[in-house]
């Protein structure tokens, strides 16, 4: 009675102290991968396990503070640990030993390890910091999969750690969670997408509001439920169904609440992960304790939250106080420092985790109640730590949670701290710990445990030796920070995982353990499990798989009897192997004890569902997918192969002539093919039951075209050379390999003519102009596609007419002077002036100056200046108006520099003075109302050679001959050219031998040109003398 009032005394006074603020927040997954198998992930990008991390300390410490005890057991007994709840003698119950005991794993130079752990039907996962995780075959635990947890998202994401893993039983999945950074307060969850624990996982991203430290998680009916260390405490449940089906908008809720606590807390959820889930819509439980040395108000308790989630469209969820369960008295004081636990040899201490219940709150379902049991550090004494641990139960009909039993465990003056536990499906329970003292026990790892039957509030099984320390940790005191035990899906083994000192003294002494093991039941109950221990499941028809029998109390001879649906199979042996199974057989085993007063008997065993997969035969297929065949020389080619039952990742071998390229990927490019070569590929199939392995695609014979050169050649075919001007004048072109419709791009000189035609017509030749054509081939393997003909350079004769131009008035503007090299030309006022007679000599690319002035000084008054350097009768070719003078009275100065376009000889300039405001005219024909035009000649010297006019140059000595302009066009040529000069005489042809070729002269008949012909490859000079001087010029002649 007085214990009742108590708690409702208590749960009153929690109540108003402790009011709820249920703000809620839904989150939905920032981000959703489905990844590829990890064992092909890691296979390709191996796990560096002697990696060397920089921070040697988790900073996540950073986030807790230590709680304050203003209260001590100096202040009265009832803030120490109750007398009479504390075992002092171990236990006498032999336990039945360990089972698996190996190392687990560890990182180089980083503290704490934090190792998480969890059990399957036939694997057992290990995760550390870092975040590396191991998958180990549950029957020999050796290393099937190593891998790091942030590698499984895409891109990959830091391994900043507090991992957990969970085997959610009901699900048959697996589930691995660790926090991001303080930064970004992200939460990564991965699901597997099959039992397969080294398979393909859904990884899910949460950003939680506060950084999530110490997180810890429980598989629950409607979510997965997470608690942490926040400074305004969270509980979160995330949205389970929608998971675990790979829903990419999967949510979480989270609900604040105001349990008590002080300094650094972290509750626990409910966890049914490794037993039956409770009914849909039950609350789940979040558990904590409270301690009466944190201050008044608070009393030594465990408090019971239930925390309720709708999901829906519109997620709901609430937290409500369940009940604050008194407990017997405690001390869960610890140093502020978090310097706990004694090491021999040192003065530095351990941390004893202070402050939380111990990973987990295992949750289980039994006939008319439920389960939690729980365990968390207490002080016995200035120099010694334990833990106090109790079993709680739930009223299935009230639902309301009760303490079944507690206790202090203390058999002697060692300390004993990091303990994780669980119940089997006997009602017994195991719980391990690290143990040590400060003059001869190093930190080692440790279990003991109770019976069903065994008194309440005890620990009865004697403690057994899992690991020795050999060391202790100096330098920092971190270790843990927790341990998990998880229930094998068996039913009555434990499996955990534990930091202990493993390696010499000194700051890397610390190791992480994996092992199992079980507690005894009451009574002797027969027992059988099976696994399959050779062969696989899925397996392929026909392949040859191995089955054993494991026996609990099978005496000395148990009997065995295989089954296969049902049917007896095999002999009486542990083991059974069969090649005859068939897809959905169930594989059984019947165990008869031979032990006395076993009850159970016979047992039947767990039941193997064999998937059998029949054979497939792989076939492959290959095509050229880009490139053509035939093709020419060098021409890229890329084959496609199709396979067909070659699995998810079949393996290529492209062949040529039956010869290895080396390819292995589903295509293959190569432009090295010759005609004649065959190409095929074989394809390795990836399906587990492919029979055969590999198969052969079909041939693909390769034919190359040769190469072919075009070529072009052109000759006048209508007209003639010399012709007269305007005259018509048809050019064709002859092509060789240009295909079916090659093209044809016309040319004088530089300058694009004509039309995409062979024939090219013109009436429009100016004296020198070269003819030529670009043809471009569509020929099949044209190499090069294009060719340039040879040239004709066209002698044209005649008089040119150019437009008249002229002014209507020259009463206020006209030009009064030209001046240009040997023209100084002053004159009056006429509309037009031919003034052609009047010349100077110019050179290509040489700039010459010109000054021109008017008879009036206007300051409307513009010039322009017009040359016909190709010699074609009109001024309005590109870059045929070479200067036009600002607006204004002049005089005007400016250069003229003929282009490397211009024809050598006698080509006209036309100077045109026009009023800018009045009838302006700035083109070379026609009028303008004011002003005048005049023109004059230039004569431009052969490309390369000066025009130098000794008679126009009085500087020149009357003893030196004068020299004859002569022009030779084109120069260097193919043995056609012309010769043009200024002045009548006769003039020869010599070869390099100084022999004469021809001779030939120069007249005003024959406008003092002459066009040769047919000349041979070589060096030739013309010269020349008459009464104005003398001429010697090279000619070029090469074909």
């Amino acid at each position: 009675m007085k214990k009742i009032f108590l708690s409702i005394l208590m749960l009153a006074s929690f109540s108003q102290l402790f009011a709820q603020n249920n703000t809620t927040g839904v989150i939905t997954a920032s981000e959703f991968h489905v990844t590829r198998p990890l064992r092909e992930i890691f296979a390709e990008n191996p796990v560096d396990e002697n990696k060397i991390y920089s921070e040697t300390e988790s900073r996540d410490r950073d986030n807790r503070v230590a709680a304050k005890f203003p209260f001590t057991v100096n202040d009265g007994t009832q803030y120490g640990n109750d007398i009479g709840t504390i075992q002092k003698t171990m236990g006498d119950v032999t336990s039945d030993g360990t089972k698996a005991n190996v190392a687990g794993q560890t990182a180089s130079g980083f503290r704490p390890f934090d190792p998480s752990g969890a059990v399957g039907p036939n694997h057992y996962i290990q995760m550390i910091n870092s975040t590396t995780f191991k998958v180990y075959t549950k029957s020999t635990m050796a290393v099937v999969l190593t891998a790091t947890l942030g590698n499984l998202w895409s891109p990959a994401v830091g391994n900043s750690g507090d991992p957990i893993v969970m085997y959610d039983k009901a699900a048959d999945r697996w589930f691995l969670a660790q926090f991001g950074t303080s930064q970004d307060k992200k939460i990564y969850i991965a699901i597997s997408t099959t039992n397969d624990p080294t398979g393909s996982y859904y990884t899910y991203t949460y950003v939680s509001p506060l950084f999530p430290d110490y997180l810890k998680f429980g598989v629950w009916a409607d979510g997965y439920y997470m608690t942490s260390n926040q400074s305004t405490q969270k509980v979160f449940c995330f949205e389970r169904d929608a998971m675990l089906a790979g829903t990419p908008g999967a949510r979480s809720i989270y609900v604040n609440y105001s349990p008590p606590k002080a300094g650094f807390f972290v509750p626990l959820p409910g966890d049914a992960a490794d037993g039956t889930l409770p009914t849909v819509g039950s609350p789940c439980p979040i558990v904590s304790y409270s301690d009466n040395g944190w201050g008044t108000g608070y009393s030594d308790a465990v408090n019971i939250y239930n925390m309720a989630v709708t999901w829906g469209a519109t997620p709901t969820g609430s937290i409500t106080l369940a009940t604050n369960i008194a407990t017997t008295a405690f001390d869960a004081s610890y140093n502020s420092s978090w310097n706990d636990c004694p090491q021999p040899g040192t003065t530095q201490k351990l941390d004893g985790i202070g402050g939380v219940c111990m990973y987990r709150a295992q949750w289980k379902s039994w006939s008319g109640y439920n389960t939690m049991v729980l365990n968390w550090a207490v002080a016995i004494s200035s120099t010694q730590r334990s833990f106090k641990w109790c079993e709680l139960r739930q009223n299935q009909s009230t639902g309301v949670w009760s303490m079944y039993q507690q206790g202090t465990y203390v058999p002697d003056a060692d300390t004993r701290w990091m303990g994780t536990m669980a119940m089997d499906n006997n009602g017994s329970i195991g719980i391990s710990y690290i143990k040590s003292n400060a003059t001869s026990i190093y930190p080692g790892i440790y279990y003991t445990g109770r019976r069903s039957c065994d008194p309440l509030g005890t620990l009865p099984v004697t403690e057994t030796l899992v690991i020795a320390g050999t060391g202790s940790q100096t330098g920092i005191n971190r270790v843990g920070d927790y341990s998990q035990t998880t229930l094998d899906p068996d039913g009555v083994t434990f499996w955990s995982t534990s930091e202990y000192m493993g390696g010499p003294t000194g700051s890397s002494a610390s190791r992480t353990r994996i092992f199992s093991y079980q507690i005894p039941g009451c009574s002797l109950v027969a027992g059988v499990s099976i696994s399959q221990t050779a062969g696989t499941n899925p397996t392929c028809a026909g392949s040859s798989v191995t089955f054993t029998a494991t026996p609990t109390n099978g005496g000395t001879t148990p009997a065995y009897q295989w089954q296969v649906n049902g049917v007896n199979d095999g002999t009486n042996s542990p083991t059974f192997t069969t090649s005859s199974l068939t897809n959905g057989q169930v594989v059984t085993c019947i165990m008869t004890s031979n032990l006395s007063g076993v009850t159970g008997n016979p047992a039947t065993s767990n039941a193997i569902t064999m998937t059998i997969n029949s054979a497939v035969t792989p076939v492959v297929s290959i095509a050229i997918t880009s490139g053509s065949n035939p093709s020419c020389a060098s021409a890229s080619k890329t084959f496609t192969a199709t396979p067909t039952n070659g699995g998810a990742t079949p393996s290529y071998d492209w062949r040529v002539n039956g010869v290895s390229t080396g390819t292995t990927t589903s295509t293959y490019t190569t432009s090295a093919l010759a005609d004649g070569q065959i190409v095929n590929c074989i394809m390795t199939s990836s399906l587990s039951c492919a029979s055969p392995v590999t198969a052969a695609s079909n041939d693909i014979t390769i034919n190359i075209s040769a190469s072919v050169t075009p070529s072009v050649s052109i000759a006048i075919t209508s007209g003639t050379n010399p012709t007269p001007v305007g005259a018509s004048v048809t050019f064709t072109a002859t092509p060789t390999n240009g295909g079916t419709t090659p093209s044809y791009q016309w040319k004088i000189g530089t300058t694009n003519v004509g039309t995409n035609s062979a024939t090219y017509t013109t009436t429009s030749l100016v004296n020198g102009n070269v003819v030529s054509c670009v043809m471009t081939s569509n020929a099949t393997c044209a190499s090069p596609t294009t060719a340039t003909s040879n040239s004709i350079t066209m002698t044209v004769t005649g008089a040119i007419t150019y437009c008249t131009a002229g002014s209507t008035n020259t009463t206020h503007q006209y030009i009064r002077k030209v001046t240009m090299g040997s023209i100084a030309n002053t004159t009056g006022a006429t509309t037009y002036s031919n003034y052609t007679s009047l010349s100077t000599n110019v050179t290509v690319g040489v700039a010459t100056s010109i000054t021109l002035r008017s008879g009036s000084s206007y300051s409307t008054n513009i010039f322009v200046v017009f040359c016909d350097w190709n010699n074609n009768g009109v001024f309005t070719d590109a870059g045929e108006t070479v200067y036009t003078s600002p607006v204004g009275s002049g005089p005007f100065t400016t250069t003229i520099t003929p282009p490397a376009s211009a024809v050598s000889g006698s080509v006209r300039m036309r100077i045109r003075l026009t009023d800018s405001n009045t009838g302006v005219n700035t083109t070379p024909c026609g009028t303008s109302t004011y002003g005048e035009v005049e023109d004059y000649t230039l004569v431009i010297g052969a490309h390369g050679a000066s025009a130098f006019n000794p008679e126009e140059d009085g500087a020149v000595s009357s003893s030196i001959p004068k020299t004859i302009m002569l022009s030779v066009f084109p120069n260097p040529n193919t043995g056609s050219f012309t010769v043009k000069g200024e002045k009548e005489g006769e003039y020869y042809v010599m070869d390099e031998a100084s022999h004469l070729v021809m001779s030939f002269k120069l007249t005003p008949e024959n406008n003092f040109t002459k066009v040769i012909n047919n000349l041979s490859n070589g060096i030739f000079v013309i010269v020349g003398q008459n009464k104005y001087g003398v001429t010697k010029q090279k000619v070029i002649v090469a074909k």
